[in-house]
Formats: structure tokens, sequence, C-alpha cells
């Protein structure tokens, strides 16, 4: 609904546009719409590159990737956060802090595997397969 009341108001809403929304989500400690705009960014992303209508300078999914996993893992989502932290290391290989995010997030997994026994995941890993 809002992609189509903003295309409607603006043109075309590129993938910088859902970035730029999710990050303003993600700096107001609003994880679950954070989540919303990035999924919504690495789709556009993935579609603009299909079209060649990618513009230089744009923002990449690995750029997207570090935020969706984050507050992926706000979410209580470890893991897929871990699944997208491994999907970020395999395009940036020696981003600055997937490596420890994810030993981060293995230790989370495994203290909590030890209370209740799993966990449910409710990020669409879809784009991935």
């Amino acid at each position: 609904m809002v992609i189509v009341v903003l295309q409607n108001f603006f043109g075309s809403v590129l993938a910088d546009d859902c970035f730029e929304l999710g990050r303003q989500c993600y700096n107001s400690g609003d994880h679950e719409h954070t989540i919303l705009w990035m999924n919504e960014a690495l789709a556009k992303t993935s579609e603009e590159q299909r079209n060649g209508t990618t513009k230089s300078g744009a923002i990449t999914p690995a750029d997207i990737l570090e935020y969706l996993a984050f507050s992926t893992y706000q979410q209580g989502e470890v893991s897929s956060a871990i699944r997208l932290t491994e999907e970020l290391l395999r395009l940036e290989p020696n981003h600055p802090r997937a490596s420890g995010n994810i030993v981060h997030y293995e230790k989370l997994l495994l203290d909590k595997k030890g209370e209740d026994g799993g966990e449910t995941d409710k990020v669409n890993l879809e784009i991935f397969i």
C-alpha cells in the first residue's frame, strides 16, 4: 500500500528509496519496519540489476543485508540473522563486523535452544534460494 502511494506521488520507487526508509526506521529503533523496507530494497535492487537501471553509487545488496540481519536479530529471529549475515559474508568476505556477529548469534542460539529447544523464523529468505 505504501509503495503504491509513493509511486503515485513521486513516480517510481527505487531500491535507494526503500533503503533510506528502512534506514530511518532502523535509526528510530523500529526493527519490524526496517525488515519490511530492507526486504523491499533487496527485491528492488534485484529488479534494477535485471533491468539494467541501477544507478552508479547505488546501495548494494551487502549494504541492505547488514541492516536486515541486525534488525532480524533484534526481532529475536537469530537463525535468520545468521543466514542473512552468512549471505552478507558471501557478498563481502572482508566485512568488518559480519564474522563477529555470526559468532555472537550462534552463541545466543545455543543458549536459547537450551531454554526452549528451538525458535521460529519470520524473515522471507526466498531471494537467496
